[in-house]
């Protein structure tokens, strides 16, 4: 990877959510070019997280069937600029994974036509199969576009998705071995849109989703010790901005993080698709629940991912500069 005044361009094949974790913390300050590392399956699922740090190393789930190593998904640590294959988690090689840290515990979703929850514990330097469970949980998902995983408060774990024109979601407890579900959260979506689930430090839930027929975002909480059944209204993210044009302001392009404060960001696309108008935008909650106004971003690209630096008051966005194989800005 290169830069040229802000403007970063990728050479490996590895997907941007690699980047944006190893080095927007530093604001690109000093880049490192890690070895190219060919992968089996795209890994662009845009709501997904798969790196994380743990114990001075960084970590991936990624799936591969390059020569010289057992065809499958595995947990990659980074040493010096190579990903080295480290645990096999499935023999699956067209898998996307979606990864939810909990202390030295890694729970992993990985997402095919078979989904299921693999969990590691790290221990001696390395990562295990979690002795409590060591064997997958499988997770039975209707036919959608990709789930994401997170856990709140009381060590629920919530996954969301898209069921037809459904928004939906499955929940499971510890040590997350049976799933139940699904829970209608809002209906009347496209069938091209996604959701994306988020545990909040106020004790709740979130769920964002993407609604193309009604060209808004929708947003809905739960409180952890609410019945599970039991969601808020849906807030309507910055419905204040939306604007006539084109196909409206919502697209199926979501990425999430949230401040220790409570504060809520997603990067999103619009699909206003007109010149001079966001396509490339900021949603922000705040803690008491309103949104902001819509931030515009760029008037072109695509993919959108939002990385927090709270040490440094920082927001950073990145995103390809459009479809295809195109230079990645910030």
């Amino acid at each position: 990877m290169k830069t040229r005044g802000r403007k970063i361009v990728c050479f490996t094949f590895l997907c941007l959510t690699l980047y944006v974790n190893l080095y927007a913390r530093a604001e690109f300050n000093s880049i490192l070019t890690l070895d190219p590392l060919p992968l089996s399956a795209s890994t662009g699922e845009k709501p997904q997280s798969k790196v994380w740090e743990y114990d001075g190393s960084w970590w991936c789930v990624l799936p591969t069937n390059i020569r010289g190593i057992t065809p499958g998904t595995w947990i990659w640590k980074l040493i010096d600029t190579s990903w080295v294959a480290h645990l096999q988690l499935s023999g699956e090689i067209g898998t996307v994974a979606d990864v939810k840290v909990a202390g030295n515990m890694v729970h992993i979703l990985l997402y095919d036509s078979t989904p299921e929850l693999v969990s590691a514990e790290y221990s001696g330097g390395s990562y295990q199969r979690w002795s409590v469970r060591p064997t997958p949980s499988p997770v039975l998902l209707p036919d959608s576009e990709t789930a994401t995983i997170d856990i709140d408060s009381t060590g629920r774990m919530w996954l969301s998705t898209e069921a037809g024109s459904d928004v939906v979601v499955y929940y499971s407890d510890p040590p997350y071995s049976s799933w139940f579900g699904p829970v209608t959260v809002a209906s009347g979506i496209h069938s091209d849109d996604i959701t994306v689930v988020t545990a909040l430090p106020d004790n709740t839930v979130g769920v964002l989703w993407s609604n193309q027929i009604a060209q808004r975002y929708g947003f809905k909480i739960h409180a952890d010790n609410d019945d599970p059944n039991l969601w808020s209204a849906d807030e309507v993210p910055a419905s204040q901005s939306a604007l006539n044009i084109g196909s409206g302001m919502a697209d199926d392009h979501l990425n999430v993080a949230v401040a220790s404060d409570g504060t809520f960001y997603a990067a999103v696309k619009t699909s206003y698709d007109t010149d001079g108008y966001p396509v490339i935008a900021l949603l922000v909650r705040r803690p008491d629940g309103n949104w902001d106004d819509l931030y515009e971003v760029d008037t072109n690209g695509t993919r959108p991912i939002v990385v927090l630096n709270e040490r440094e008051g920082i927001i950073t966005v990145l995103y390809t500069a459009a479809n295809g194989n195109h230079d990645i800005l910030y």
